[in-house]
């Protein structure tokens, strides 16, 4: 989480929202936050094993907060080294699906809030429209500087110039997969079984990333 670079800069000219770095740092702290204290567990040991609840942690989400109020962009480079740091620990792939699902939840709510929408009925293609222009938000926000689209028929999101590929971790794209997944369930689209599907990922050697519905 320095300045100084972890990872060859992919885009170096590329900057992101800091509320991406915010919502990765909410997931590890949740994820380390304990339901329960046991009564044999020593906290005063624990505790500073949970790398979510240091204070190096809540440093730096005071510092994105304070980033993101004064509208300051994220770089590329940066974002990339914080992929990096979630890759290494074991429960890696919760902590991108949750960071997801928040951007694409926080998103939503701020949209119905700017535009007072009322939750109304809307045709099963406009929600699935308004689902993946949602998630390719945020596809952008984790992507800094990459081409994303939208496909219709069949309906998927296909993004080139993966930053989670660049940086060497694949499984940062499992955001973009929740987020997807979050959106379709906040529009009234039913879930599949083992939810949207990515079958082409750059982190794996394929020219682009896609994502589509399960089923």
């Amino acid at each position: 989480m320095s300045d100084s670079p972890s990872v060859q800069d992919p885009l170096p000219a590329a900057r992101t929202t800091p509320v991406v770095a915010l919502a990765l740092l909410e997931a590890l702290r949740s994820s380390d936050t304990p339901e329960e204290v046991l009564e044999e567990e020593d906290v005063q040991q624990s505790l500073p094993r949970r790398l979510g609840l240091s204070e190096v942690v809540g440093t730096q989400i005071r510092r994105y907060r304070d980033l993101k109020d004064r509208k300051v962009k994220l770089s590329a480079r940066e974002l990339a080294d914080l992929f990096v740091l979630v890759d290494r620990r074991p429960d890696a792939g919760d902590v991108f699906a949750r960071a997801g699902s928040w951007l694409v939840r926080r998103q939503l709510r701020e949209r119905r809030l700017r535009r007072g929408m009322a939750r109304v009925p809307l045709p099963h293609a406009l929600q699935r429209h308004l689902a993946f222009r949602a998630a390719r938000t945020v596809a952008r926000q984790v992507n800094p500087g990459a081409d994303v689209r939208i496909e219709r028929k069949p309906p998927a999101l296909v993004l080139e110039g993966s930053l989670p590929a660049a940086a060497g971790v694949p499984e940062a794209c499992r955001m973009v997969r929740a987020s997807l997944a979050t959106s379709l369930s906040l529009h009234g689209l039913e879930a599949t079984d083992g939810g949207p599907l990515h079958p082409l990922c750059e982190g794996r050697g394929d020219s682009c990333c896609l994502w589509r519905p399960g089923g």
